[in-house]
């Protein structure tokens, strides 16, 4: 009897010690703040490419950043200015977030860096907030992300 017990205790053991991201669903959330004010998106569309290959120059041609997708989502952000995505498996190396078509920042992040300790983007949106020096702090699986309406001749520009 106490043969059989302790492989069982030692496999529970590990698997309770060693968590693995490999093969489990895991997903993240995403919340988009109004880069000029702080105040969350609510019902706001929110697009996340996964790629399979972080693109530290850039992908050189669209074929080389279509040939590194490993897929694409599409939702809305709920009353609270977040939403969740489901990563695909195995995990892509890199996420491009976009609220589209109100972005003020970068979204590419290193999807390791958001499992692990959460990422705050750049708030690039003009606005108070910025100039008030407010810090926002993610934590493991979360991003957040700023947005806002962007102007005319500044959509035209961008």
């Amino acid at each position: 009897m106490r043969r059989r017990t302790l492989p069982v205790a030692c496999v529970l053991g590990l698997a309770l010690c060693c968590p693995s991201y490999a093969g489990q669903p895991t997903t993240i959330t995403v919340r988009v703040v109004d880069g000029r004010n702080g105040k969350p998106y609510a019902h706001f569309p929110v697009r996340i490419f996964f790629y399979k290959l972080k693109d530290r120059n850039g992908f050189k041609s669209l074929a080389e950043a279509r040939a590194n997708d490993a897929g694409t989502a599409i939702m809305k952000t709920d009353a609270k200015g977040e939403v969740t995505f489901k990563l695909p498996v195995p995990l892509p190396e890199q996420l491009d977030i976009n609220p589209t078509p109100y972005a003020c920042g970068s979204g590419i992040f290193d999807t390791r860096a958001v499992l692990d300790r959460g990422v705050v983007g750049e708030n690039g949106c003009r606005g108070e907030l910025r100039k008030m020096n407010v810090k926002f702090q993610a934590t493991q699986g979360r991003v957040i992300i700023f947005a806002a309406p962007i102007g005319f001749w500044e959509g035209v520009f961008h």
